[in-house]
């Protein structure tokens, strides 16, 4: 807890919306994760823990990661991949499934991959090369409304 003058705040990590309904009572909205780190049932992952495993593996040219909410686990990893030039003419599924088997062979089950893997041509980066995961998070966002997700 954070304690300023007579206010308590709880750090969670969270961005988070703060309103006042009509009978003066306060709801909290969250609205997005300030750290990067996925909490999947109460454990923490680190992307770039993920990432650096997973670049590792030759059929990747570079990938990245964003946390996508979940009913079971709050939240889960959610991969964007860049095929390597090896990897270019073989299935997404064949992709997915050695991708899935390399994380599960040597990391805990709580950092394995549940979500789907998106492939993509390019990984949205800064002019400074820095990855710009925040597109991705909204791309993410916009496809779940439009299937109508509740999370």
């Amino acid at each position: 807890f954070i304690h300023n003058e007579d206010i308590y705040w709880m750090k969670t990590g969270n961005e988070v919306l703060v309103r006042q309904s009509p009978k003066g009572n306060e709801h909290f909205i969250i609205i997005d994760r300030i750290t990067e780190l996925i909490k999947v049932k109460g454990h923490q992952v680190a992307p770039a823990e993920l990432k650096s495993h997973l670049l590792a593996h030759p059929f990747m040219a570079d990938c990245t990661m964003i946390q996508v909410p979940n009913a079971r686990a709050s939240e889960v990893p959610r991969e964007y991949v860049k095929k390597a030039i090896g990897a270019a003419g073989k299935l997404d599924s064949k992709v997915t499934t050695a991708i899935h088997k390399h994380i599960e062979e040597h990391k805990a089950r709580h950092k394995w991959l549940k979500g789907i893997i998106g492939f993509i041509d390019t990984i949205p980066k800064s002019p400074s090369g820095k990855i710009l995961s925040r597109l991705l998070r909204d791309r993410e966002r916009q496809a779940r409304k439009a299937k109508g997700a509740k999370l």
